[in-house]
């Protein structure tokens, strides 16, 4: 939602990861675990953009100094607008700490 914009592009999300209890717990509610993951509150990750030729090193280098691994979610794209990977449009939802 700010990466974009501000660096005139767009993006495609291919995967949203959500940790599986609350895949869980979504499921016993009935919710859509992704649209928590994109519009709920008080989880955060940080989100970076990488060449994607630099990326398998990062990633390696990643895992050794964490010991977590570092999720590739998507792609910057030439169009404007951030989309799912079916084409779904992902608008800015949720609380804004920068406003």
């Amino acid at each position: 939602g700010r990466i974009c914009p501000a660096s005139g592009t767009g993006a495609t999300i291919d995967d949203v990861p959500v940790d599986r209890r609350a895949r869980r717990v979504a499921a016993l509610t009935g919710a859509d675990p992704v649209r928590w993951a994109l519009d709920g509150g008080e989880d955060f990750e940080l989100l970076a953009a990488v060449e994607r030729r630099a990326f398998p090193h990062l990633a390696l280098r990643f895992r050794a100094r964490f010991g977590r691994e570092l999720l590739r979610a998507g792609r910057i794209t030439a169009e404007g607008g951030v989309r799912l990977a079916d084409g779904t449009s992902v608008e800015p939802s949720g609380w804004d700490h920068l406003r």
